[in-house]
């Protein structure tokens, strides 16, 4: 019998010491440190800046963004996609124009190499906080 860390799939990511980084409408967050993944089951592509789940089951995805605002949008939000169908699976919850962004989603991955990527969906151009952790995402299969 396995333990239960052997058993377990998860990884955290962060952005982090990217000053005044401006993401377009669409366009994905790019994560440049991986602080924590199990060996295998899910694996982060930072080429692509797709997260890939290799194991089916349920996933809980959480979220946060620090937010230095926008000058094109008068709200902010972010979507987690799947990039085999398009399918926007959350949308985190507008909130002002500076300061933090968060979301958090129960994905049923039913089919093996799904990816999934968080991307900017406010229909304009955001910037990132100037502080040293810019971005944090936690996904783990329950």
């Amino acid at each position: 019998m396995r333990g239960a860390c052997e058993d377990s799939v998860a990884i955290e990511l962060q952005t982090t010491n990217q000053p005044a980084r401006i993401l377009n409408h669409g366009e994905k967050l790019p994560f440049n440190q991986t602080i924590t993944k199990t060996p295998y089951g899910i694996c982060y592509d930072e080429t692509t800046g797709g997260i890939w789940i290799t194991i089916c089951g349920y996933y809980y995805v959480s979220w946060n963004i620090s937010l230095g605002g926008s000058t094109d949008v008068k709200e902010i939000s972010f979507s987690l996609i799947n990039s085999f169908n398009n399918d926007s699976i959350t949308t985190s919850t507008p909130v002002a124009l500076t300061n933090q962004i968060s979301g958090n989603a129960l994905l049923k991955v039913c089919q093996m190499n799904q990816r999934y990527f968080l991307i900017n969906s406010s229909g304009g151009r955001v910037q990132l906080a100037n502080t040293g952790t810019q971005a944090n995402l936690v996904m783990f299969r329950i």
